[in-house]
């Protein structure tokens, strides 16, 4: 019963190190993601800007 439970707990915290692992990975995929749509919006306000026509100087 002893070697059971022995075996058992070190399954379950193989899987928690997993679950953290996996955790910390979603943690950084997302901020990755998050300054990825910053670019992006970026990108594309500076587009948006430069294809505009230009409005001709007034004096």
């Amino acid at each position: 019963m002893e070697e059971l439970y022995s075996r058992e707990k070190a399954r379950l915290g193989r899987v928690f190190e997993v679950t953290e692992e996996l955790d910390e990975a979603n943690r950084v995929a997302t901020a990755e993601l998050g300054a990825r749509d910053d670019w992006y919006v970026q990108q594309c306000s500076c587009s948006s800007n430069s294809t505009r026509p230009s409005r001709p100087a007034t004096r």
